[in-house]
């Protein structure tokens, strides 16, 4: 197959509506604002945002980082 029929290529989103899109996920403090916001920050794809447990999130690290890995049957 052809991976590049029919493709079209995307240009990157302008840092300046980043940053409008994390302004306004900031005034309403709700999960799925979080997630947009974790998005925005991270370049994760819905699914891998999605798929994070708690434990996965490190934000009191020198560093604040995100652990990826697979949690497959978990609950």
């Amino acid at each position: 197959m052809n991976r590049d029929d029919g493709v079209q290529k995307r240009l990157p989103i302008p840092n300046k509506t980043i940053i409008t899109v994390q302004e306004e996920c900031k005034k309403t403090n709700d999960d799925i604002r979080w997630l947009i916001g974790l998005i925005s920050d991270t370049g994760l794809r819905l699914s891998e945002a999605t798929g994070l447990a708690i434990d996965d999130i490190i934000l009191d690290a020198e560093i604040p980082h995100l652990i990826m890995q697979p949690h497959f049957g978990e609950d």
